[in-house]
């Protein structure tokens, strides 16, 4: 729709020319535009009779005929937030020559004493471009909101900021609510946010602890001989495990062994064809993997298992393993009394794992391995060696953090001086072994850690397990059959009686009197 507004006596008169693009009503001819001078100048005659630049209330200095508020911009601007209603005054620099607005249905205009005067009529996002004498003097977007979302934003803190964990903020035309609340707070946050459009509710209910994914740690505590290690470690390309035969193609097009893309076609695009690194479908090689390599290093005698433990913990909890011992040294306590605190010792790790919903892994592992130091004492009491080293890292589930150079061979000569340090878990047969003393070996600490949560392949598993085994005793031994609740009493009656009477004190029933 183009439009044009003509000079006119006395409001009208301060009307420039505005020319108006885009209004998607197609309405054309003299018709619309005599609709749009009047609607236009009725408006300008109700904004300069109450002053209404603004969605704010008349002031005493518009009464009394002062300038309303205005708001300069750049000429290239990013965007001009309003909500449905507003009614917005624009500093223009110069003469305005022509005022262009993308969808003239979400916000109207008109020029009022040299001003571009805006009205946000609907819900959208559009563009105005503005000329002068001199070419563009503004251009931007204009977002109009469902209301003015600074102030739903405050009256929504004010009802719902005793919430715990409930967050409030503003982004752009909407208010946002996030956070992790109380499950009994979610009906209220509803509430309280229904028939505001401009609200959106990202607001999750706290599960508490039972739904969180949990971390099953597989940690390997072995020796490795330095051959074994540069094998691991640093010639990959000098060691492998055996042959790998396996193969991939489509032979037959069935739904039996394969599994179909998430797709309307019968097809196998999504899957491999071939086995990866490999030339064609069918493959002869080597595989490479970590734990395949360490099978095959215990059974080169190049690497010693000295613990294998296996620990769980809920994500943001903690997991600890101690193996070791604890030596007891007093101290002096209240009143001249003797406490005890008991110093342990021997290889200690501590795993705390955050998961996300890529089950990726934020792991800080504290790693310490302690000994008695037979040559420092005091008072008696021994001193101990201490290697701590903590390790934050990201990792996905499956993969392995491998750790080492915890321990050197000076310590294994403690064995012979210090008694029982050789029996002491995992650092007993580690220092025992001449391969160890004679620096050709270290101590290596592996960590996998495997997700686990109410939908995971294994937790699915067992409770299929769990399911099969109580259908085969339905099955072999019919239904359970609980006892009425008087059948039940009259049973412990029966027990009660067929029970052997206490003795009497002071007699051991064990030798008759």
């Amino acid at each position: 729709m183009d439009g044009s507004f003509a000079q006119r006596g006395g409001i009208a008169g301060r009307l420039q020319a505005v020319t108006v693009h885009g209004a998607p009503d197609g309405k054309t001819g003299k018709g619309a535009r005599h609709a749009v001078r009047g609607g236009m100048a009725a408006l300008a005659a109700a904004a300069l009779a109450s002053g209404a630049w603004a969605a704010e209330p008349v002031t005493t200095a518009a009464r009394t005929g002062a300038q309303p508020p205005s708001y300069e911009l750049p000429a290239r601007f990013g965007a001009i937030e309003l909500f449905k209603g507003e009614v917005r005054a624009l500093e223009v620099p110069g003469t305005i020559k022509r005022v262009a607005i993308g969808n003239g249905a979400l916000v109207s205009s008109t020029v009022v004493d040299g001003r571009l005067l805006l009205l946000a009529e609907e819900i959208g996002t559009t563009s105005l471009i503005v000329w002068n004498e001199r070419g563009v003097a503004l251009q931007g977007k204009l977002r109009v909101a469902p209301a003015d979302t600074a102030d739903v934003a405050q009256r929504l803190r004010a009802s719902l900021g005793s919430v715990r964990g409930l967050k409030i903020e503003v982004v752009g035309p909407s208010v946002v609510l996030s956070g992790i609340v109380d499950p009994q707070m979610v009906p209220l946050i509803k509430t309280a946010t229904s028939g505001l459009d401009s609200v959106v509710n990202l607001v999750r209910a706290d599960e508490g602890d039972a739904l969180k994914k949990t971390v099953h740690f597989k940690v390997h505590i072995m020796e490795i001989t330095r051959r074994g290690m540069e094998k691991l470690g640093i010639a990959w390309q000098q060691s492998f495990n055996g042959p790998q035969i396996a193969f991939a193609g489509n032979p037959v097009h069935t739904g039996r062994y394969r599994t179909l893309p998430s797709t309307d076609a019968a097809t196998f695009t999504d899957t491999p064809s071939q086995v990866a690194g490999a030339a064609s479908g069918f493959y002869l090689g080597i595989a490479t993997t970590i734990f395949s390599r360490i099978n095959l290093a215990i059974s080169d005698g190049d690497a010693y298992v000295l613990a294998a433990p296996e620990l769980n913990s809920k994500s943001g909890g903690l997991a600890t393993f101690l193996a070791g011992g604890e030596v007891p040294i007093p101290k002096a306590g209240a009143f001249g009394t003797t406490d005890v605190d008991y110093k342990p010792y021997g290889i200690k790790l501590n795993i705390r794992p955050a998961v996300n919903v890529d089950n990726v892994i934020s792991t800080t592992l504290e790693t310490e391995i302690s000994q008695i130091d037979p040559s420092v004492s005091f008072g008696g009491f021994p001193a101990f060696l201490t290697r701590r080293t903590t390790s934050e890292t990201s990792i996905r589930a499956g993969e392995t953090l491998a750790i080492s150079g915890l321990v050197n061979a000076d310590a294994s000569k403690a064995v012979d001086k210090v008694p029982l340090l050789g029996s002491i878990p995992i650092l007993g047969r580690l220092f025992r072994s001449d391969e160890f003393r004679n620096n050709k070996s270290d101590l290596v600490i592996f960590v996998t850690p495997v997700v686990y949560d109410p939908a995971s392949p294994e937790n699915a598993a067992l409770l299929q397990r769990g399911a099969d085994v109580d259908a085969n005793y339905r099955h072999r031994f019919g239904e359970p059959s609980p006892l009425p609740a008087a059948n039940a009493v009259r049973e412990q009656e029966v027990m009660e009686q067929k029970r052997p009477p206490l003795p009497p004190p002071g007699v051991d029933p064990m030798n008759g009197g």
